[in-house]
């Protein structure tokens, strides 16, 4: 579940993730979540553990 500028809250098999967003500038956010989502899968794809892919996927969608 997204909270926008909040981060998000995930849940992975068993495990729920509050994950924070960074504080940055923008003009436009469209887009974040496809970017998360996307950032997600190519970190699970390419065999990265779930809490750095997470972090990854938080960082590109924001």
């Amino acid at each position: 579940m997204t909270k926008g500028k909040e981060g998000a809250l995930i849940r992975w098999s068993s495990t729920y993730y509050n994950l924070s967003a960074p504080l940055i500038q923008t003009n436009n956010p469209a887009g974040s979540g496809d970017a998360t989502i996307d950032s997600s899968a190519v970190s699970n794809y390419k065999d990265i553990s779930i809490e750095e892919s997470f972090g990854t996927a938080m960082t590109m969608g924001f």
